[in-house]
């Protein structure tokens, strides 16, 4: 499997490349622009797709949500790999967003690469993945998608 940082080792896109999709947690913020890639959907779907974390990868991310009424609403984004640590805590990998939003705030951009996705294909087939790599107590033991720890590599 070629992974996504050795296709692309300068994490330069041209225009027929997509950014992979993984999944964030938005409560996982570590600053205004910043959120932690090291819990678990990010860390699966890494995983899952073949990614190395480098400086400077572009990614399109999403996080579960819906409206008051129960219609999905996901939050996506778009931002870059960087490494980042509090003063003296551990080095860990985050994506420094450069947009942000729900699916419905970006009703007037029918470009946006958040209308292309099919929603239920993506999430069944994340839901296979952990079922077939019998990854289901993890996911019991951490809540849901949420997860942590340092970055590695």
């Amino acid at each position: 499997m070629v992974r996504y940082s050795e296709a692309m080792p300068d994490h330069r896109l041209d225009e027929h490349q997509v950014p992979p999709l993984i999944n964030i947690d938005v409560d996982a913020l570590r600053a205004y622009d910043l959120v932690s890639l090291t819990t678990l959907g990010s860390r699966w779907d890494c995983e899952r797709l073949g990614i190395s974390l480098a400086e400077g990868l572009r990614l399109r991310a999403f996080d579960l949500d819906t409206t008051s009424d129960g219609v999905r609403d996901h939050l996506v984004a778009d931002g870059v790999v960087q490494r980042w640590s509090k003063e003296d805590g551990p080095v860990e990998w985050v994506m420094r967003i450069e947009s942000l939003a729900h699916e419905s705030d970006l009703a007037d951009r029918p470009d946006h690469w958040a209308h292309q996705v099919d929603w239920e294909k993506e999430l069944r087939t994340r839901a296979d993945w952990i079922a077939t790599q019998g990854r289901m107590g993890e996911l019991m033991a951490d809540d849901g998608w949420a997860g942590g720890g340092p970055a590695t590599g």
